[in-house]
């Protein structure tokens, strides 16, 4: 089985998406939904947030390999697979980066982390070494 976490460029990738997680309160506002307050007035409270974040599009490419190995019926996975395939119409940065803006909601980012975070720690591969042991008909301790 090929690996899925390359060190340097996937730490790399892993910092990006840490600091993508901290700017998504600061991101700009792109939906909102009415709630109630505690006073009993309805106020628009945002819900998805636009924030640019910048990346190799090496880096990109990797999130989105993980994340369809390691979420492959996520949502969010079929988002960044369309985003990579117009990676190269988003805005030039300094040093070869692009700034791509992605609309999520809060937890979207810290999935992605989660994801990473068990692509790095090899979690994702030992469930695929079982998930693959138990089509062949083994069973966990075989």
């Amino acid at each position: 089985m090929s690996p899925i976490w390359f060190p340097g460029i996937c730490d790399r990738l892993f910092r990006t998406v840490q600091a993508w997680v901290a700017a998504w309160p600061r991101g700009e506002v792109y939906a909102t939904r009415p709630f109630l307050d505690k006073g009993g007035v309805i106020v628009n409270i945002p819900t998805m947030r636009l924030v640019q974040i910048p990346f190799h599009a090496k880096e990109f490419e990797h999130m989105v390999r993980i994340l369809s190995l390691v979420r492959p019926k996520w949502e969010v996975t079929a988002d960044m697979q369309q985003i990579w395939s117009k990676f190269g119409q988003c805005k030039p940065a300094v040093g070869g980066l692009r700034m791509v803006p992605i609309a999520t909601f809060q937890q979207d980012p810290e999935e992605i982390l989660k994801a990473l975070a068990e692509a790095r720690d090899g979690k994702a591969q030992l469930e695929q070494q079982i998930d693959a042991a138990r089509q062949g008909g083994k069973g966990i301790w075989e």
